[in-house]
């Protein structure tokens, strides 16, 4: 009787399956090495081979494992890999434990572009960093990122804008008259710093914009006035630089320009506008800079929703909820202007309980939500309860920061985007009085 092809979403549950009898003889360390082809071997510390009886019984659990997964296995002559180098095995790959209970087993995952909603970076040292994000594009996010750097730097506060959105930018056309543009972008400095000449264009990165009422808007575009071959460039944006164990991922050299610019600019907040979409090159702003301020952009409508649970029940599912859930914050998009209360409910709801099945704790009879990471329904401070953004149609129909938002009366932009204005102040002014106590 032939069997049922394994698909890529049941990898996991069978290899637990098959390996976890065995666990008194895999030795610690071990990788299950899942590749860029789907396809799965087991990598085994070369001291095992030392045991004869032990390195037999390998072979057949690997033999095991090749049949049980086929076709997403190799085939049992090549499932098995014995290395003397565990961590340039595990070296650019994004790893996490195969078993709750153990780190005997840890599953190598490799990505094609080395970024992953899996690794979490710590938040960054610096000026917090507050990323735009949605899994869907077309919510208003860089409207809603213009109008806060407006209303920041019309508090006086010194805003850096950069433009992660490389396949689709559009913040410097918004922020920035044309003749105003930079002669370079985040793309052309990726690309020249593949050959270390990315130093070169620091001084050709940024522009500030003319609008500012107080403060100042640095805008740090995707690329320059003049892209130029943009999608050559592009195609090589998300390389990596060096070799083996001395290899910087696209990620670290972008967070390494981001310090760099940090540095230069000495901005009191970064507003980053992300790539939509749940692929591993828009997990980069939200998990790999050390954002301090994740916005997740929802609108009333399952899409949405769907999105945000898969990318919460990976977390959930590589054990780092507690790494980021903390950070989170939902913004209610395109919030229309009739029935926006009964409209922003849903989003709240709907919030609500995602966070309860994914990142929430489970609270008991005896405890309070204080004592855990959970929220009651109507807390305004709790990452689900959602900051509206009301749909606008003049904001729609804005063609630039110069053309409109500089011209509002400011009721006018609390009325639009109130609740977010107020949530960022408030965090600003609460890391300030952390900061000087």
């Amino acid at each position: 009787m032939s069997r049922e092809p394994v698909h890529f979403d049941q990898i996991l549950g069978i290899a637990r399956d098959v390996l976890h009898p065995h666990l008194d003889v895999v030795p610690a360390g071990t990788l299950l090495n899942r590749d860029l082809g789907s396809r799965v071997r087991l990598v085994v510390p070369t001291h095992a081979i030392d045991e004869g009886a032990a390195s037999a019984d390998i072979e057949h659990i690997a033999e095991t494992l090749s049949i049980a997964l086929a076709p997403h296995s190799y085939p049992a002559d090549s499932m098995l890999l014995w290395e003397n180098d565990l961590e340039l095995a595990r070296y650019g790959t994004h790893f996490f434990s195969l078993f709750d209970d153990t780190d005997t087993i840890q599953v190598a995952d490799r990505l094609m572009h080395g970024s992953s909603w899996s690794q979490i970076a710590e938040v960054s040292e610096g000026a917090p960093r507050v990323v735009f994000f949605s899994v869907k594009g077309g919510v208003g996010r860089s409207t809603a990122l213009s109008a806060l750097a407006w209303d920041l730097s019309s508090r006086g506060q010194r805003v850096m804008t950069i433009d992660l959105d490389l396949e689709s930018p559009g913040i410097s056309a918004f922020l920035l008259p044309e003749d105003s543009q930079p002669s370079a972008g985040i793309v052309d400095w990726l690309v020249e710093d593949l050959v270390d000449n990315g130093d070169s264009l620091l001084p050709e990165l940024y522009a500030l914009s003319p609008a500012t009422p107080g403060g100042e808007i640095v805008v740090v575009p995707a690329h320059g006035a003049a892209p130029g071959e943009y999608i050559a460039k592009l195609g090589r944006a998300w390389m990596s630089k060096g070799a083996g164990a001395e290899q910087e991922t696209w990620e670290q050299r972008l967070g390494r320009l981001l310090e760099q610019l940090e540095d230069v600019h000495r901005p009191d907040v970064i507003l980053i506008d992300s790539r939509s979409g749940l692929d591993d090159v828009a997990s980069n702003a939200i998990a790999s800079l050390g954002a301090r301020l994740p916005l997740l952009f929802a609108t009333d409508d399952q899409q949405s929703w769907r999105g945000y649970a898969s990318l919460f029940e990976h977390w959930q599912r590589n054990g780092v909820v507690h790494d980021i859930r903390g950070r989170l914050q939902i913004v209610a998009a395109l919030v229309p202007e009739e029935d926006a209360f009964a409209h922003a409910g849903r989003v709240r709801d709907a919030a609500l309980n995602l966070f309860e099945s994914a990142l929430y704790d489970e609270v008991g009879a005896q405890e309070t939500t204080g004592e855990t990471f959970s929220f009651i329904e109507n807390d305004e401070a709790a990452p689900h309860f959602p900051w509206a953004v009301r749909w606008n149609r003049g904001m729609r129909s804005l063609r630039s920061l110069s053309d409109g938002i500089g011209r509002l009366d400011p009721s006018a932009l609390d009325h639009v985007f109130g609740p977010l204005l107020s949530g960022i102040s408030t965090m600003l002014e609460a890391d300030d009085e952390s900061s000087s106590s």
